[in-house]
C-alpha cells in the first residue's frame, strides 16, 4: 500500500507541479514581472531600417511553458515614423509569423496609459508529443521609444498565463 501511495503521489506531482513564483524587478529595463523561476537574461539584436537595435530578454522555461519579456530601445525617429498602432501590428505579425503561428484574437488597448496590443496565436505542431498545439499569448506595449513584449508560450494552464501577464508592470 505504501508503494502504491508513493506512485500515486509521484503521478499527481507530475500533473500539478508546484512552482515558486516570485516577482523580479529590472529597474534598468523599466519593468517588473512574476515568473515561476529565475529568468535567464540575454541580449540580442534586431535589424531595422535604421540599423541594429539591442534587445534585452528575460526568459524562464518550465516543462510545459516559456515565459519571457523582451525590451528594445528604438531610435525615437523610427518610433515616430508611423502610427503606434501600425508599429504594434507589425511587431505582433512578426512574432506570429516568426513562430509559424496563426492569429486567434487580438485587441488594441491602453496598458498603464500606453498604447498596446494583446493577442494570442495558435502555434503549429512540431512533432514532439509534449509540444503540440501550443498557444502564444502576448502583450506588446510602447512606452516612449521603448517596446516591451511579455509572452507566455505553452499548452493549457490559463491560470499561469493570466498570472504572468497580469503581473507585468512598467516602472
Amino acid at each position: 500500500a505504501a508503494i502504491c501511495g508513493f506512485f500515486i503521489a509521484v503521478g499527481c506531482a507530475d500533473r500539478n507541479p508546484v512552482h515558486d513564483w516570485n516577482t523580479y524587478t529590472f529597474s534598468d529595463s523599466g519593468f517588473a514581472v512574476e515568473m515561476p523561476g529565475t529568468p535567464i537574461q540575454s541580449v540580442s539584436q534586431l535589424r531595422t531600417q535604421n540599423g541594429l537595435v539591442p534587445v534585452k530578454q528575460y526568459q524562464h522555461k518550465s516543462i510545459a511553458f516559456i515565459y519571457y519579456v523582451s525590451v528594445a530601445d528604438f531610435p525615437p525617429d523610427l518610433i515616430e515614423s508611423q502610427s503606434k498602432r501600425r508599429t504594434l501590428d507589425i511587431m505582433m505579425e512578426d512574432q506570429i509569423l516568426g513562430m509559424n503561428g496563426a492569429l486567434l484574437e487580438s485587441s488594441h488597448r491602453s496598458y498603464e496609459g500606453f498604447p498596446s496590443v494583446f493577442f494570442s496565436a495558435k502555434l503549429p505542431k512540431d512533432g514532439a508529443e509534449l509540444r503540440n498545439d501550443n498557444t502564444l499569448t502576448s502583450v506588446i506595449v510602447i512606452k516612449g521609444n521603448r517596446i516591451y513584449r511579455a509572452s507566455a508560450i505553452g499548452l493549457g494552464n490559463q491560470e499561469e498565463r493570466a498570472r504572468f501577464l497580469g503581473s507585468f508592470q512598467l516602472l
